[in-house]
């Protein structure tokens, strides 16, 4: 269980130069989505696709570049902080923290670099399964401050602040057992109770059972990375330790899950979303009429209701910040501003 598992790259990047590839694939990926508006069809992969080429699954962005996957286009709604992998692995499945709370002890995950945010009552934490469990996700569920924000894999940090309570299991979350898509984060508890986080490393833990008094000893699976992850904020996995300890928090350096904290609020309609999309839109892009009006026909259609418009515009938005013409915040957000779609 304490050994670090890493998927072989099994997309290795292609000959041709990152900055020339991503060129053209931008080039090819515009022209082939104004095509798939006009026909009003979905994006779809090539029937033999190629491995380099990246296709990666069904709920994940067809592109890959230097040997790493586009995170899948999550529509999260109106996020305080979203961790998702880049480098989702999915060949094995880990019970804990979500599924087992019996066997592992205290069980969670070490997050690094992770921006300031304040967690209210209401506010929304979430997590993405990636198959069913076997049992409700009735959690007890605590943050933490890191004593320092970790840097490099395998070092060992602890709670210095001590743990906060933020949700209990007297709460049924939203869809308990979780479901079968990835980048969803369909997992949703209400936070019952704040916390002011500073930045740094960041830890949320399960509580063990006992004390927890509802015991899960089946499976959850979830969508995990390693502590290379590109996204640079995913550390480490613990377990195996007292409940709430304040000692150092050892584990492993894999099997580490996401998490995004969502702010109850945001557009109410998809018309508002849109509004405030292409008024970002043009914000974010001011020098670039091309991209602007690609965005703005996707948002047009997809305020019509026409199919596919919503996964279109969020593949750009992946593909964009891929290539740092946007932020991966600003594509966060861009995305969010639509979820009423």
């Amino acid at each position: 269980m304490g050994r670090t598992v890493v998927e072989p790259d099994r997309f290795p990047p292609a000959e041709a130069s990152p900055i020339r590839r991503s060129l053209a694939l931008l080039c090819s990926f515009l022209g082939a989505t104004a095509l798939a508006c006009q026909a009003g069809s979905e994006l779809t992969a090539p029937s033999s696709p190629d491995p380099a080429d990246g296709i990666v699954g069904a709920y994940e962005s067809p592109f890959r570049f230097d040997g790493r996957r586009i995170a899948p286009a999550n529509h999260l709604g109106p996020a305080k902080l979203e961790i998702v992998p880049v480098d989702s692995h999915t060949e094995l499945e880990f019970s804990a923290p979500f599924g087992n709370n019996v066997n592992f002890g205290f069980t969670g995950f070490v997050y690094r670099n992770v921006a300031p945010f304040s967690l209210v009552p209401g506010d929304v934490i979430a997590f993405d399964l990636r198959g069913l469990a076997t049992s409700a996700m009735r959690h007890n569920i605590y943050f933490a401050t890191a004593s320092a924000n970790p840097q490099a894999c395998g070092q060992v940090v602890s709670a210095s602040t001590g743990w906060t309570s933020v949700v209990t299991q007297t709460q049924t979350p939203q869809n308990p057992l979780g479901d079968t898509i990835t980048g969803n984060f369909e997992l949703r508890y209400t936070a019952e109770a704040p916390f002011v986080f500073l930045g740094g490393g960041l830890l949320v833990g399960f509580e063990t059972s006992p004390p927890a008094v509802i015991a899960h000893r089946g499976i959850a699976p979830f969508p995990w990375t390693t502590c290379t992850d590109p996204d640079g904020r995913f550390h480490g996995r613990f377990f195996f330790l007292p409940n709430l300890t304040t000692g150092p928090l050892t584990g492993d350096q894999a099997g580490i899950g996401g998490i995004a904290i969502l702010a109850p609020g945001g557009p109410s309609t998809c018309a508002e979303g849109v509004s405030l999309a292409r008024s970002q839109i043009a914000q974010i892009l001011p020098d670039r009429p091309f991209l602007r009006g690609i965005l703005n026909f996707l948002l047009t259609r997809m305020q019509a209701g026409l199919p596919n418009a919503e996964r279109n515009y969020g593949l750009i938005l992946d593909l964009l910040a891929r290539l740092g013409l946007i932020t991966l915040q600003e594509a966060a957000d861009l995305k969010s501003l639509v979820a009423p779609c």
